[in-house]
């Protein structure tokens, strides 16, 4: 299995961070890697204030836009993929890390157990599907 970890630059755009993310998993996939790895929030950034009205809006529904792009990728490209977002469930805000599947499924979905920085303070970890890995 060929693996690529790829550390993208983080602005405030999500829009230009998940442009990026795009980008650069097309260019892995097609260097013949399985799966990708990115860093935590590495589509929504980290910059936490926290303040609900500033730091709510950068969290992204888990299933929503964003994931619908990633899974749409990977299932085309048929690879693996890994990534840190910052997930708004209602008025909540989780640091959270999802593994995308080449069927295009969110196969794993991981909240972030150190409760400092969250809202909520119960750690969780949602398995939504759980596949055998192996090709």
């Amino acid at each position: 299995m060929k693996v690529a970890l790829v550390v993208n630059r983080v602005t405030t755009d999500i829009n230009a961070d998940l442009i990026s993310i795009v980008n650069t998993t097309h260019e892995s996939a097609n260097a013949g890697t399985d799966l990708i790895i990115y860093p935590e929030a590495a589509i929504t950034g980290l910059i936490n204030k926290d303040d609900p009205i500033h730091d709510l809006p950068m969290g992204q529904p888990i299933p929503g836009n964003v994931t619908d792009t990633l899974t749409k990728i990977v299932r085309e490209q048929k690879i693996y993929s890994a990534t840190g977002i910052l997930e708004r469930e209602g008025n909540k805000r989780y640091d959270s890390a999802i593994l995308l599947i080449p069927d295009g499924q969110i196969a794993l979905k991981y909240r972030r157990i150190n409760p400092q920085c969250m809202e909520d303070k119960q750690p969780q970890l949602s398995i939504v599907k759980v596949k055998n890995l192996r090709k």
